[in-house]
């Protein structure tokens, strides 16, 4: 919608400007899924250095998988991923961006059609 403005905050602010505003509120939903992950601690890091396996996937300093290629992009979508399991209401405005399908895949709490 040309001229129409999503992505205001829900949380009251002290900010006179929101983090961002997009003209497609399926945007703005994806933006407010990711924006409270992003001040959090990420939890997986990816290792400078490949060992005998690939290279390290670590989560609190603990080696948890491998990648085959020195990958960032991967382990920030993983840090992504796991803010969103760790919050509810964000991954719930992710759902919604979703829209209907994703919705429909939910066939009782808990559960999704596979």
């Amino acid at each position: 919608m040309p001229g129409v403005s999503w992505g205001e905050s829900f949380e009251k602010s002290t900010r006179t400007r929101p983090a961002a505003v997009f003209d497609r509120k399926e945007d703005a939903l994806l933006a407010c899924a990711i924006l409270p992950g992003l001040s959090k601690r990420l939890r997986f890091r990816l290792a400078s250095e490949p060992d005998d396996r690939g290279y390290p996937i670590l989560d609190d300093g603990q080696i948890v998988g491998h990648s085959e290629l020195f990958y960032e992009d991967f382990v920030a979508a993983l840090n992504v991923v796991a803010a969103l399991m760790a919050a509810p209401r964000e991954f719930a405005f992710l759902l919604d961006a979703a829209g209907g399908l994703a919705l429909e895949k939910l066939v009782e709490p808990g559960k999704v059609e596979r």
